[in-house]
């Protein structure tokens, strides 16, 4: 296995004690990988999959866990954007649909 995924793995506390699931892939793995075209440059995760160095490897995976991170707390604020324009609109209450945006908020 080549060092970034190994540190990628390590990241996700994915030891290979036991077999890789789809939900480890689709939930651990794979934000992390978005994350880094959505929150930055999506280039990093070629180069965590080019690097040979488990330590470099390692720096760049703890960097991509950082943006995941980031995302997550940009995605939280959003939602709670919305849901308190939502709660402060009776029309949006009623809508079938809803197309919301806001001010600041992350392109990603």
């Amino acid at each position: 296995m080549n060092a970034g995924l190994r540190a990628l793995l390590a990241n996700c506390q994915l030891d290979g004690s036991r077999p890789l699931s789809a939900g480890d892939i689709a939930f651990r793995v794979a934000p992390r990988l978005n994350a880094a075209g959505r929150m930055d440059i999506a280039e990093r995760v070629i180069e965590l999959f080019t690097e040979k160095d488990a330590v470099k490897a390692a720096e760049m995976a703890m960097q991509l866990n950082q943006l995941n991170g980031d995302r997550q707390q940009e995605e939280q604020r959003t939602l709670d954007e919305i849901q308190q324009k939502v709660e402060s609109s009776p029309g949006m209450k009623e809508a079938y649909c809803l197309v919301v945006d806001g001010e600041g908020w992350h392109r990603g």
